[in-house]
């Protein structure tokens, strides 16, 4: 009993080292690190104290980023980076960019306010708006969780916030630009990577979608699935073949997917089939999507070897890459079956959208 790991004295300055310790740690660091200025300005918003987060936040700085990085994810999104360069598309972008960014400015600012009637058909109107760049964005719906990451140089830092969406019940990071403006505060200045709060929310909107689909799609895969997709394919057009005597006409090709499906159709014969294929390359991006429709599928149980083709034309930077690549081992494509029209008069169709919440 008289070991003295086991005594009262070392118990006694064990704890004392413990409490100075931690009295250090909450002064030096906590006080002073982005992640207590990140909860500050969580309370000032809870709070309704505007004051505090216009001192913390750069309000303007954070509208601009994220309505650029919905602009540049849209673009990417859609491949449409064919338009990029093109004067008239870059002067519609600068016009919507600045008739959006005051209300931008306006909504971030009334989050942490009182809402009038006003403010939130404004911020409704302008949801439904930006929902052109991506579905799924949102200024309501969200709760703090924690600040998951931090990266500081000097004065600058990268702190990863996550947060909680509750219309997607989806975890989501938002990494922000901060900048020390005195010793116990830093200062939001910016959105550092908005696309990977977009790809986090396009990812928990695919997963809520294919939860709320999971009923329809267990029905459609008990009539026909698809077993397999082979990779694609770029072959001559033969309706085009003979397009380059035309020196307007681009030269246009075939991308061609070979595929097979397994079908329990005997019982269950099918009018019409709806799908879409999807191509991804290594970085899983989707470089290609398209939709095509199979008629009068065979009334029989077994695999249904076939091929989807989509017409490819150089005028698009994305389909001119298509045709340029020689090998597509690198890449994955997948089929996914949206909606049956069976014989009997039965539809069987996956929903495309995730219901609303009442504030939108």
């Amino acid at each position: 009993n008289k070991k003295f790991f086991y005594s009262k004295r070392f118990l006694i300055f064990f704890l004392i080292f413990l409490a100075a310790a931690g009295g250090l740690w909450y002064r030096f660091f906590y006080l002073t690190s982005p992640a207590r200025s990140i909860e500050r300005i969580v309370y000032a918003g809870q709070q309704q104290d505007t004051n505090t987060v216009q001192a913390l936040v750069d309000i303007p700085a954070v509208s601009e980023q994220g309505y650029d990085g919905l602009s540049r994810h849209n673009f990417a999104k859609y491949n449409a980076k064919e338009f990029s360069d093109n004067p008239f598309i870059a002067f519609m972008k600068y016009s919507m960019k600045t008739a959006f960014l005051p209300s931008i400015e306006r909504t971030l600012l009334s989050l942490a306010a009182p809402e009038s009637e006003a403010q939130k058909g404004e911020t409704k109107a302008l949801t439904h708006q930006l929902w052109q760049f991506d579905p799924y964005f949102t200024f309501t719906e969200w709760r703090y969780k924690e600040v998951q990451h931090i990266e500081t140089h000097d004065r600058q830092a990268t702190v990863t916030v996550l947060l909680h969406n509750t219309w997607l019940d989806a975890d989501v990071r938002l990494p922000l630009s901060m900048e020390q403006i005195d010793s116990f505060t830093w200062k939001v200045s910016g959105i550092a990577d908005m696309e990977l709060f977009l790809q986090d929310l396009d990812m928990g909107a695919r997963s809520k979608l294919a939860a709320i689909n999971r009923p329809i799609q267990t029905e459609i895969d008990h009539i026909v699935s698809v077993k397999s997709v082979s990779l694609p394919a770029v072959e001559e057009d033969p309706q085009h073949q003979n397009d380059h005597l035309i020196k307007e006409a681009p030269p246009l090709r075939l991308l061609k997917v070979p595929y097979e499906l397994q079908l329990h159709t005997a019982n269950t014969p099918i009018k019409s089939m709806y799908a879409v294929y999807e191509l991804t390359d290594s970085t899983k991006k989707i470089v290609f999507s398209g939709s095509f429709v199979l008629h009068a599928l065979p009334d029989k149980d077994g695999t249904l070897p076939s091929t989807a083709q989509f017409l490819l034309s150089p005028i698009f930077a994305s389909h001119k890459a298509l045709m340029e690549t020689a090998d597509f081992s690198s890449y994955t494509g997948s089929i996914h079956i949206q909606k049956l029209e069976l014989k009997n008069g039965t539809i069987l169709e996956l929903e495309q959208n995730i219901p609303l919440p009442s504030s939108l």
